[in-house]
């Protein structure tokens, strides 16, 4: 099933699939020409210093912006997770760093749209679709990855606000960042999750101190950040006291299928490269794909992205369609674990296939396959997914 096909498939509908094409000529026609013209080295790690990455970020916030393509996250009547999987399946199949961009951006509008008042939607989210500001969304830190509700993270309330103490770790554009979604503890409740509490943070108004920038597998700005008795305003309370926890849930529940869409695209474009080469690889006379053993790892390969992608499609399709099924938390969970495991397997036998050239730094395999790493762990390890699959299951029956 190849990329037109899956477009196909009665999840998605005809507006969105005219629009996953023009966003696609987009990408091809205008953003990868403009990043080639900064020069981007997207296969090179050492070539993206702090400051270029920055600026890259910047440059894809401001293009994704000027083209249209984030306004959907503005405007809860057009909202779709559908298109934003469409979209990052692209992203992610022609430029996996402009993904990450586009990722950030919907974290950051997606919890303003679900949890802010009217004055922070009219303030933030025009910002945030074009891409005059960066987003981070901080949640993780260094002992509250998976179990988010053990977060120390501290907003102690004031009579004319909070005050902010305590870490964030794993922070994507953390050091870049101009707004931060924060989830911070403003209560202690029985249930830990019950007393955290989301909050809206402008750097320049209440600013974080970056204690340490990763140096990740893929080029992606990453840190660890801070708040040293830092004041908020009451203003960036995001939502209800104490309703951080389960904001936190429907922003990643909303987003997750989307990250199942991005390990697709990653390993389309590993396979197409593995079918080419196999076919004009010469050997024993013939080609490589004349080899039985070869033909069967391509068609294994096809088989798994072909099944993640309907699980993926069907779980953004019951997330638009059918928000109130009591299938939709296993779809997603399905949808992820899936897509991403197998993305993983997929770019992996594409390297088998190529040989020793896909293990060379700067090859297109070779990015890939440092890529598609993190999406098995961010917004939900696949071991998250199995147990909340496990759980469905057991409650409810196959």
């Amino acid at each position: 099933m190849d990329i037109q096909a899956w477009r196909a498939t009665p999840f998605f509908t005809d507006a969105q699939r005219a629009m996953a094409q023009a966003f696609e000529d987009w990408v091809c026609g205008a953003l990868l020409p403009a990043l080639a013209g900064r020069g981007i080295a997207l296969d090179d790690p050492a070539s993206h210093t702090a400051q270029a990455m920055e600026q890259d970020c910047r440059l894809i916030a401001r293009l994704l912006g000027q083209g249209g393509w984030l306004d959907s996250l503005a405007d809860s009547a057009v909202f779709s997770v559908r298109s934003l999987v469409l979209q990052r399946e692209v992203l992610a199949r022609y430029a996996p760093l402009a993904d990450f961009v586009f990722a950030m951006q919907a974290l950051g509008a997606a919890s303003v749209l679900h949890g802010g008042s009217a004055a922070q939607q009219a303030q933030y989210l025009p910002q945030i679709v074009s891409g005059e500001v960066l987003c981070a969304f901080a949640l993780s830190e260094s002992a509250a990855g998976s179990d988010a509700a053990a977060l120390t993270c501290q907003a102690r309330p004031q009579p004319d606000g909070f005050v902010v103490q305590g870490e964030k770790c794993w922070i994507s554009h953390g050091q870049h960042a101009d707004v931060c979604i924060l989830f911070a503890r403003s209560a202690e409740t029985p249930k830990p999750q019950h007393g955290i509490s989301a909050f809206v943070v402008e750097r320049h108004l209440s600013p974080w101190r970056v204690c340490e920038e990763f140096t990740m597998l893929a080029p992606h700005p990453l840190a660890r950040i801070a708040w040293d008795g830092v004041g908020l305003p009451a203003a960036a309370l995001l939502g209800a006291p104490q309703r951080g926890y389960a904001l936190a849930l429907q922003v990643l529940q909303a987003l997750r299928s989307s990250v199942a869409a991005a390990a697709l695209g990653m390993a389309r474009a590993a396979l197409q490269r593995a079918i080419g080469h196999a076919k004009q690889r010469s050997m024993y006379g013939g080609v490589l794909a004349d080899q039985a053993v070869c033909a069967a790892t391509l068609a294994q390969q096809a088989a798994s992205l072909d099944g993640a992608g309907l699980l993926c499609a069907r779980a953004a399709w019951l997330y638009d369609c059918q928000p109130q099924d009591a299938a939709l938390a296993q779809a997603v969970a399905q949808a992820k674990w899936q897509a991403t495991e197998h993305a993983q397997q997929i770019i992996d036998r594409a390297q088998q296939v190529f040989g020793a050239a896909a293990m060379c730094d700067g090859h297109p395999l070779a990015r890939l396959y440092r890529e598609v790493r993190a999406l098995r762990i961010y917004e939900g390890a696949s071991e998250v997914q199995q147990h909340i699959v496990a759980r469905s299951v057991l409650q409810q029956g196959v």
